[in-house]
């Protein structure tokens, strides 16, 4: 199977079934359900639970498509930005510090060792103001990786994906 293109069937079969927009909290709500009700009773066994999981894996790219598109991405693009975001995520987490799993609850998430950032008041511009510089760069740098890098709290590195006259005016404080 092809992520990308399974993308572009479901989008299009769930902007269909469920109609346009982000729709957040009814993809939450629906993965909620599905993690309390079909997956996490004990009278659930393991192969009942795994074809639930696929819902919620299903309920998920449903979600992420959904906010790429309310982002103002075109639903044909969507599929790409999609996959990159997944494994850039992947990337991203296998290079965190993660702790012996040999040591942690089973029935407790196991998360990664968090480095403090940036205080918040570094920033040398807003975010809005990062995101209208993304935006009008579209197409012309990798939005994912400066987006990851911003939310990351690590601005400058954010910034070096811009072209030089779009960082400007960002650098000093502008906007």
């Amino acid at each position: 199977m092809n992520l990308e293109e399974h993308l572009k069937r479901q989008i299009a079969f769930s902007r269909a079934t469920f109609g346009p927009g982000e729709r957040r909290k009814g993809c939450c709500d629906h993965i909620r359900k599905e993690i309390d009700n079909e997956i996490l009773p004990e009278t659930v066994d393991e192969r009942e639970a795994s074809k639930e999981w696929v819902d919620v894996v299903i309920l998920a790219l449903d979600g992420l498509t959904r906010a790429l598109i309310a982002c103002g991405y075109s639903w044909e693009t969507v599929p790409h930005i999609a996959c990159r975001m997944i494994q850039q995520k992947q990337a991203r987490n296998e290079q965190r510090d993660w702790p012996d799993w040999r040591t942690a609850d089973p029935e407790k998430a196991i998360e990664h060792v968090r480095t403090p950032t940036a205080p918040e008041d570094a920033r040398p511009c807003s975010t809005d103001a990062f995101l209208g510089a993304i935006l009008k760069c579209r197409g012309t740098v990798d939005e994912i990786g400066a987006l990851s890098y911003w939310h990351q709290g690590l601005w400058s590195a954010a910034l070096s994906f811009l072209p030089e006259e779009a960082r400007k005016p960002l650098e000093g404080g502008a906007a």
